[in-house]
């Protein structure tokens, strides 16, 4: 996203999210075909060599973002006097301590932003509703009257093409997101959403929760796209590491705060989980909508063309 041209960053994010998407799909089949005929150990080992293989292409591959600034540019972020100080112990701690200094200030600013509120808890509501099928899918799938000996195949292609729908959300968002207004079609997202998860706690076959599902993939799979896009649009160049950084956490955070509530709400009703979701939808849509920018682009049709500077 740092080293990406403005008009292209929105398909590059695209990229990145359909990459995240296929890993889901194709992860879990390699390593149960790989745990099924060489044991569950050569799943570890496995997954090991995929981590080893793309350190190596990272390292050949990819060039060192620092040297991708302006002409004339310093390229570093720390200061020369200890960027050439000889190496020791204390001049790597002065290093540690300038760079988190730094970070730290970077981060008021990115949080300082406006509409970074709103984007941080879009992005953390979505990835909750996100995570909070894998706990309960097997147990809804046998729910819903899924024969025994079908329940994990069926779950698996709830889950593959559930993954692959949003994969071609993903990359149809970002390409959209590069063309027209991201905040109305991160509102149509989110509305879209809400009116899909819902059903979801009235269906009564298997097939009907499937179809549900694959629809809010392709209808509401490509919200993670839009936030990430939109996120882009406002931020400046100094801070896009941290504030990248921040949007990360938010969403690690509510894929690890997810299964638990989704577990203790199944203790209760499967069907709550759903209910909850679609409810979460609508927070995030409210969320989105009080947010000023949201208003101006939707009334006036102003696009966001380029980082916003924070406001006092």
């Amino acid at each position: 996203v740092t080293v990406t041209p403005p008009s292209r960053a929105s398909i590059a994010i695209a990229l990145l999210q359909g990459a995240q998407i296929l890993g889901t799909i194709a992860g879990p089949v390699s390593a149960g075909f790989i745990a099924d005929h060489y044991g569950l150990r050569a799943s570890f080992f496995t997954g090991a060599a995929v981590v080893a293989v793309g350190f190596f292409s990272l390292l050949v591959l990819a060039d060192d973002d620092r040297a991708m600034g302006a002409p004339g540019e310093d390229p570093s972020p720390v200061k020369p006097e200890l960027r050439l100080a000889p190496p020791s112990v204390g001049n790597v701690l002065k290093r540690i301590w300038h760079g988190a200094r730094d970070g730290m200030r970077d981060l008021r600013l990115a949080i300082a932003l406006p509409g970074f509120g709103s984007i941080l808890g879009a992005l953390f509501l979505t990835q909750m509703v996100d995570r909070s099928y894998g706990p309960i899918l097997p147990l809804f799938v046998a729910h819903l009257g899924t024969p025994d000996n079908q329940v994990a195949s069926f779950s698996g292609l709830v889950v593959s093409l559930g993954a692959a729908s949003m994969g071609v959300s993903a990359g149809l968002g970002g390409v959209v997101a590069s063309r027209w207004r991201v905040y109305p079609l991160l509102v149509a997202s989110l509305v879209a959403g809400f009116f899909l998860c819902a059903p979801m706690a009235l269906v009564e076959t298997p097939m009907q929760f499937l179809v549900l599902r694959v629809l809010i993939g392709l209808f509401a799979g490509g919200t993670v796209t839009l936030i990430m896009s939109l996120a882009n649009t406002r931020i400046p160049s100094a801070s896009k590491g941290t504030a990248f950084g921040v949007i990360s956490s938010a969403t690690l955070l509510g894929t690890s705060i997810s299964p638990l509530i989704t577990g203790a709400l199944a203790g209760f009703d499967l069907r709550l989980v759903f209910g909850l979701n679609s409810l979460l939808y609508l927070i995030a849509l409210l969320w989105v909508l009080r947010s000023p920018q949201v208003v101006a682009q939707i009334a006036v049709g102003a696009v966001a063309s380029g980082p916003v500077e924070p406001t006092d």
